[in-house]
């Protein structure tokens, strides 16, 4: 079986001293001695930023929108404020839009406390008295251009439109507006479409600028993209985004320079952000407090570290321009443009004047384009979403919320969508004989199984293929060339050590045998556990075996229990918790997460001379009941934001080309130590070896 606000106040008491209302004499008699002054009652000076931070505490959480860790460092940024003020953070990514529309709809019930928002949807926040007033212990440092002058919110950084150009398909880079006219740019400039992103919208604006225009008169920028447009170099048909840029189907991209540094970091890609030299637009983001915030003084103090030295170097080291005139220190100044490539830099003059420049390009554009033409890009899981709704319910065996993060995916899934889900927890032996036995009335629409049994799903005709829009990501042994199934996460067998039991960490298989570690090893039976059938596999490997050879794994295991070594103890959460089980062998996700929950001495150890990754696959069950539901599911947990959530669950997720935030990488054994790992590519190999495995295992341990 898979392992599965407080009201707060203060009552100050003032006590007012009041003068005698008698007039005094005009002197004093001569033969007295005045009485000495009495000494002017006095209060307590109240440390408001003590009471804030143990206010903070007793709410214990912080919820913002639109603030995903890979945007501007934020990651990084919240880890600094849970760690300084004991919140526990979390945010649910989407655009200025959803967030209005969110809080309007969760007037009676807030659930937000603070936010990121586009300069240009300030009106309707404002308008409906959705953000709270609140000056941060910065404010009056933020130049006025930057901040409400009643404090219902202010910007913390900016970014400038530039060209992010892929210097391998570009040979001679664009410097200025008209450089992207020339015809060695035919077909290779990308942009989004302005009336459905600010991206694109601040670049009209820029263009226009650039051709003597201006909030005042977009005219120039709309006609410099009509010229673009029809010249052929604006590529049609191409979503701007960090896949896009990956396939090198954005050779030239028009992104906020931050977001142009976060792709190159990103794709590990030769990509060169440059500021047009003949204009530029810096676009404001501006954060708030939700008006309802459930929990307020989190929340002041999430933005306080925002706007304090320490937060505004942070922002700079994820490329954004902090608002505040701060000290950047040299390595992260270094990193920047230099401040002279913004010498034809223009922000907006005001919220009302950028607002109607917005709404002149919108209608520009669609007087442009057209009326008969879809004004926003397509997007491709539109009719999906829809039919998936539709059905209203999802069925799933085998993804239970505390195994890999479903949990985790279950919230966001139904947050997004709001489909119910229904999960029987069942391990993989039992999902396969539930689905060939349900195969004239299928229950299950999605499932999740280990590699190994990749052959019988494709032998009994269990899944129905379905291709995600992240497939061409995905590594070819870990997907059905069909599209039957494919990999999404997988994870590593290794050694957690309870070092307070421990003293002499063991690093290798070898290492295990040693005299030291007698009856200090715990496993569960091969022949019941398919995680414990993989630790023989992983041993064998490391002492020259694989699939096709798991004998010398069974001959290492015959000398560990003849030594005396292992303990007759399955490794579960309570045995470990007790001290029953010193060391314990299974995955590296496994120990992990126990090392989190069970704030233990834990240490998770990727033995060096060698071990197996284990992966496990997900797929639509043929016959589905909600078959778009359970795409709709597919497409999420390939998805940057689903293979996100499974890292947080410590698996790793199979898509190489995310980044995971700095703060949850710490979170596991360092990237090199996983260079010996071993990844199976004959599933057919691996399912035999796991019954050789079984029955060698009677051979050598009895039973």
């Amino acid at each position: 079986m898979k392992i599965k606000t407080i009201l707060f106040g203060l009552l100050i008491i003032m006590m007012v001293m009041t003068p005698s209302c008698a007039a005094p004499p005009t002197s004093p008699p001569a033969a007295e001695t005045a009485a000495p002054a009495q000494p002017e009652a006095t209060v307590e000076p109240v440390n408001e930023q003590g009471q804030m931070e143990e206010a903070a505490k007793e709410e214990g959480e912080l919820i913002s929108y639109g603030m995903s860790d890979d945007w501007v460092n934020l990651g990084n940024i919240w880890r600094a404020i849970e760690d300084k003020y004991q919140v526990v953070h979390t945010d649910t990514d989407m655009t200025s839009a959803e967030q209005i529309t969110r809080l309007m709809a969760e007037k009676n019930a807030p659930v937000m406390d603070m936010a990121d928002i586009g300069y240009d949807f300030l009106g309707p926040l404002l308008e409906n008295n959705l953000a709270m007033t609140y000056k941060n212990a910065s404010y009056d440092t933020i130049p006025d251009q930057f901040k409400d002058p009643d404090g219902r919110w202010a910007s913390a950084y900016w970014g400038a439109i530039s060209f992010l150009v892929n210097t391998d398909l570009v040979e001679n880079l664009p410097k200025t507006w008209d450089d992207l006219l020339k015809p060695e740019y035919k077909d290779m400039v990308c942009s989004r479409d302005p009336r459905v992103s600010t991206y694109a919208t601040a670049s009209v604006l820029a263009a226009a600028y650039a051709h003597g225009g201006g909030e005042d008169n977009v005219q120039p920028g709309l006609d410099f993209f009509k010229e673009l447009r029809e010249s052929g170099n604006l590529r049609e048909g191409v979503v701007l985004n960090v896949a896009a840029v990956q396939k090198g189907e954005c050779p030239i991209s028009m992104v906020y320079d931050f977001d142009g540094f976060a792709k190159r970091d990103a794709t590990g890609l030769p990509l060169e952000v440059i500021i047009p030299s003949d204009s530029t637009v810096g676009m404001i983001f501006a954060q708030y407090i939700n008006e309802l915030a459930p929990h307020p003084n989190a929340a002041k103090l999430g933005i306080d570290f925002m706007y304090s030295d320490e937060g505004q170097v942070m922002l700079a080291e994820g490329y954004a321009h902090p608002t505040r005139d701060v000290a950047l220190p040299d390595e992260v100044a270094a990193k920047m443009i230099p401040a002279d490539a913004y010498g034809n830099l223009h922000f907006p003059t005001s919220l009302e004047n950028f607002s109607a420049a917005v709404k002149d390009i919108v209608t520009g554009w669609n007087d442009y384009i057209g009326a008969t033409e879809v004004t926003p890009v397509a997007d491709p899981l539109a009719p999906l979403v829809e039919s998936a709704k539709q059905e209203g319910l999802i069925v799933s065996y085998g993804l239970p919320d505390d195994w890999s993060n479903y949990g985790g995916q279950w919230a966001l899934f139904t947050e997004k969508y709001g489909i119910e889900h229904q999960d029987t927890d069942m391990s993989s032996g039992e999902i396969l004989a539930a689905l060939k036995a349900e195969a004239s009335a299928p229950v299950a629409d999605i499932t999740d199984l280990g590699f190994n049994f990749a052959q019988v799903v494709n032998d009994e005709d269990l899944a129905q293929p379905y291709k995600n829009l992240f497939w061409d990501e995905i590594p070819d042994y870990a997907k059905d060339p069909d599209g039957r199934w494919a990999a999404g996460y997988w994870g590593a067998i290794a050694f957690t050590v309870n070092k307070d039991l421990v003293p002499n960490v063991p690093l290798t298989w070898d290492d295990l045998l040693k005299p030291e570690y007698v009856d200090t090893i715990c496993m569960k039976d091969p022949r019941e556990s398919a995680t414990a059938n993989m630790v023989v596999l992983a041993a064998a490997v490391a002492k020259g075996g694989d699939e096709t050879n798991p004998q010398p794994g069974l001959d290492y295991f015959a000398q560990l229990i003849e030594a005396g070594n292992m303990r007759p103890i399955a490794p579960s959460t309570s045995a470990i918790q007790k001290g029953e089980c010193p060391i314990s062998l299974f995955w590296d996700f496994d120990g992990l997460s126990k090392k989190k929950d069970l704030a233990m001495n834990l240490e998770v150890v990727i033995p060096s001379d060698g071990t197996v990754a284990g992966l496990y696959i997900q797929f639509a069950t043929k016959g589905a009941p909600h078959p778009n539901a359970a795409k709709l599911l597919l497409e999420q947990l390939y998805s940057d934001e689903g293979q996100l959530i499974y890292a947080r669950g410590f698996v790793h997720p199979i898509r190489a080309t995310l980044k995971l935030p700095d703060e949850l990488l710490s979170q596991f054994p360092p990237a090199e130590a996983y260079t010996v790992v071993y990844f199976p590519k004959d599933f057919a190999a691996l399912a035999n070896a796991a019954t050789l495995i079984s029955e060698g295992w009677t051979l050598i341990a009895g039973g």
